[in-house]
């Protein structure tokens, strides 16, 4: 005999495989688009100055370090889709809370893709990535970056829900969540900076906000990239 409750499921899941695969290919080409405004940042946020002369910058040797490390990116971002958006769409069923589900799945990505994460950081600021093996080697830093990313995670799902039901600005509520998320955890992010690349922290300097600009850039374009393109591929599987 069988039970309806098994045919919707049935019916559920090709459209939950869909929306994290159009996950994956939203934080994937938005990460490529926005990587030089993050290597600046980074950069900046410890204190190594970075030109960019965009009359003098064509070529690919000018254009190449901007991009250092971004193969460990793209393979980082590729595991981030896949475990965050297959945590956050399985948790639709049990919980309405964006906030829940957005902590939830950045804790599972960042556990699984922090190895990664800390060798990109490693070479976008001229570092060997090559870390060797065992758990200390690999997840150094893994506990600031839990304390920044996970606020930072629920404080933009949960703002950004807050603003959109109460203002009613739409698509606006995104690039306003994330704007005062990044405000409010800048400091921990240069912290985690220092810290995942190796380099000297002086407390004093984490309030002056050294590369906010390009952060703010960074975010809000690979904010406007992934919603784009989060729009177009999931109005692909309504039709």
């Amino acid at each position: 005999m069988l039970k309806i409750g098994i045919d919707k499921n049935k019916n559920k899941n090709p459209i939950q495989i869909q929306k994290v695969f159009n996950g994956i290919i939203a934080e994937i080409t938005s990460a490529f688009v926005s990587y030089p405004l993050n290597t600046i940042k980074t950069n900046s946020q410890i204190g190594n100055r970075v030109t960019f002369n965009v009359r003098n910058s064509l070529s690919i040797k000018k254009i190449q370090p901007l991009f250092s490390g971004f193969k460990y990116s793209f393979v980082n971002e590729l595991i981030n889709g896949i475990v965050f958006y297959s945590i956050y769409e399985k948790m639709k069923e049990k919980s309405d809370n964006p906030i829940v589900r957005s902590s939830v799945g950045s804790f599972g990505a960042m556990l699984c893709s922090h190895p990664l994460y800390l060798r990109r950081k490693l070479a976008q600021v001229d570092k060997s990535p090559h870390i060797g093996l065992g758990l200390k080697n690999n997840y150094k830093g893994i506990g600031i970056c839990m304390v920044n990313g996970i606020p930072t995670s629920a404080i933009n799902f949960g703002l950004k829900e807050i603003i959109a039901e109460r203002l009613n600005m739409g698509i606006f509520s995104g690039f306003l969540s994330t704007s005062i998320t990044m405000i409010l955890t800048h400091p921990l992010d240069t912290l985690a900076t220092c810290i995942l690349t190796k380099s000297k922290i002086n407390y004093m300097t984490l309030f002056k906000f050294n590369g906010f600009s390009q952060r703010f850039l960074e975010k809000n374009l690979t904010l406007g990239t992934k919603l784009m393109l989060l729009d177009f591929l999931n109005e692909k599987i309504k039709k």
